[in-house]
C-alpha cells in the first residue's frame, strides 16, 4: 500500500522549474513538441502547490502565536538528519528540537519530535500539536501537549480502507482533521476525523479524477463548505483548465463554481480567492458568485507568474520562481494586501535582505562558475531559491536555502510608511 503524505522535496521543485518557460506577459508557455515527460513534469506544479493556506495551516510550519513549530532535516551544524519538529520561541530567540526529554536522542518514534519523512506534517490547534505517524497497525493522526507529552492516537486514517491508497491533503478545522485519499478507482475521496472522539472518522464525498491529467492543488475549509482546487492539462492547446469545486456541509452536494484557464493558484479564508494572469484578484462568495476586488489596483504589480496565500486579514501575492531567478532572486517581488484597509504594498527579496544587513550578493559565490554545469544546475545547488512560505500570526515567513535564514515580514507594518522585516538564522 502506497501511503505518503505531504512529501514535498525541494529537488522536485527545481526539476519542475527547469522545464518551465515564461513569456513577457507572464503566462505559461507549453512546449509545441508535447511529450509525456513534459506533461508529467508540468502536472507536478499543481500537485506541489505552495500556496494553500487557511487559518494558519500548512504542512511544514505552524504557530501557537508565541513561537513557530517547523520541520527540518538538519542539525545545528547543518548535517542532514532525520526529519524532526523544531520550535523557535519569539520571546527568547532560541530554536531547538521540540522535545522536553533531556535524555532523548531524537532519532526514533519514541521522540515526540520525530517525523516520518513520508508524512511531513505539523499543526497547532487549540493548545495541542498534531502530526501524522505510522506503526505496524496503521497510519495515525497524533496529538500532543505543547511540551511534547501526552501522546494520543486520535484516529487510524486508513482504518477499514484497502487497496493502493495515497494520503494527499490534510487540514485541521473546527476540531476536525479533513484529509483526502486517492485510490485505484480514479477517485479523490474526502474524509474528516473527529479530534475529540477516539478513532472516529466520516466519509464526506468523492471527485472523479478519471485520468492522470487531473491534479488536485488546493483544499480549503470554512464553516459552510469545502473548496477543492484542481487543474486538468489539455493536450490539444497545451494549457491548464483550472476548476474549483464546492462541497456544501448543508446539502451534502458537490458542484463546480469556477472553471477557467487564466489564473495561477487559489487560497482561502472564509472566502476563496484567485489571481489571474491579467493581474486581477477575485473572491468567490457564497453560492459561487465571483466578485473582483478593487478593480485596477493590482495592475501596478510587475508582470510575472504569481501564487497567492492568505489568512483572515492579509493576502500575499508572491512572484513565482521561474528561469530568471535561477541565479539570483533579489528582484523577486512579494506583495502584501491588507483586506480590511484595501492597501497594497510590495517588497523585493533584495530589499528584505538589505533591511536586515544581509548582502544581496550572497548567491554570487554559490553560482559563480557553475552556470554551464548541467548536473549542478539540475541538483538545485546553485539556485537562489526561497521556499517554505507561510502566514503565521502577524508575519509572512520566507526561508532562504542559500543563506539558511527565516525572514519575517511584519504584516501590520503594511499600514505604515515602511514595511518592517526581521530574520532568524537557523543553525
Amino acid at each position: 500500500m502506497n501511503k505518503k503524505l505531504f512529501n514535498k522535496k525541494t529537488i522536485t521543485l527545481f526539476v519542475m522549474i527547469a522545464v518551465l518557460q515564461t513569456t513577457a506577459c507572464g503566462k505559461y508557455y507549453y512546449f509545441e513538441n508535447y511529450t509525456e515527460d513534459v506533461f508529467e513534469t508540468e502536472m507536478l506544479i499543481d500537485s506541489f502547490d505552495r500556496f494553500t493556506y487557511l487559518h494558519e495551516g500548512n504542512s511544514r510550519l505552524c504557530t501557537n502565536y508565541e513561537g513557530i513549530f517547523y520541520i527540518s532535516n538538519s542539525d545545528a551544524s547543518g548535517k542532514i538528519q532525520n526529519d524532526k519538529i523544531w520550535y523557535y520561541d519569539y520571546s527568547t530567540g532560541n530554536s531547538g528540537v521540540w522535545c522536553s526529554n533531556v535524555s532523548c536522542n531524537h532519532d526514533s518514534r519514541e521522540c515526540a519530535a520525530y517525523v516520518n519523512s513520508d508524512y511531513i506534517y505539523v499543526e497547532w490547534s487549540d493548545g495541542y500539536i498534531y502530526k501524522v505517524d505510522s506503526d505496524d497497525s496503521g497510519i495515525y493522526f497524533m496529538r500532543y501537549n505543547q511540551d511534547g507529552t501526552g501522546e494520543t492516537k486520535i484516529v487510524n486514517l486508513l482504518d477499514g480502507i484497502s487497496g493502493n491508497v495515497e494520503i494527499n491533503f490534510g487540514r485541521v478545522y473546527n476540531n476536525k482533521f479533513f484529509y483526502c485519499l486517492t485510490d485505484d478507482e480514479n477517485k479523490y475521496n474526502f474524509y474528516c476525523a473527529f479530534l475529540n472522539e477516539n478513532n472516529n472518522k466520516e466519509y464526506l464525498f468523492s471527485l472523479d479524477k478519471s485520468s492522470n491529467s487531473v491534479s488536485m492543488s488546493g483544499f480549503f475549509i470554512n464553516d459552510n463548505c469545502i473548496y477543492v482546487s484542481s487543474a486538468q492539462y489539455m493536450a490539444e492547446n497545451y494549457k491548464y483548465k483550472r476548476v474549483v469545486y464546492l462541497y456544501s456541509f448543508y446539502n451534502k452536494e458537490v458542484r463546480e463554481v469556477v472553471s477557467r484557464d487564466d489564473y495561477y493558484r487559489t487560497c482561502a479564508n472564509d472566502y476563496l480567492y484567485f489571481f489571474t494572469q491579467s493581474k486581477e484578484l477575485f473572491k468567490v462568495r457564497e453560492g459561487g458568485f465571483i466578485e473582483e476586488i478593487s478593480p485596477g489596483k493590482f495592475k501596478e504589480i510587475n508582470d510575472g507568474q504569481y501564487g497567492i496565500y492568505c489568512n483572515e486579514n492579509y493576502i500575499v501575492i508572491i512572484e513565482d520562481f521561474s528561469e530568471k531567478y535561477f541565479w539570483n532572486s533579489n528582484s523577486r517581488m512579494i506583495y502584501i494586501y491588507n483586506i480590511a484597509e484595501d492597501i497594497l504594498k510590495g517588497i523585493s527579496i533584495g530589499e528584505i535582505r538589505a533591511n536586515n544587513g544581509v548582502s544581496t550578493d550572497i548567491c554570487a559565490s554559490v553560482s559563480e562558475g557553475v552556470q554551464d554545469d548541467d548536473n549542478y544546475l539540475q541538483s538545485g545547488s546553485a539556485m537562489d531559491f526561497v521556499s517554505k512560505y507561510g502566514l503565521t500570526g502577524n508575519y509572512c515567513i520566507l526561508y532562504s536555502d542559500i543563506d539558511n535564514r527565516y525572514y519575517f515580514i511584519d504584516l501590520e507594518s503594511v499600514l505604515k510608511e515602511n514595511v518592517k522585516t526581521y530574520f532568524v538564522e537557523i543553525k
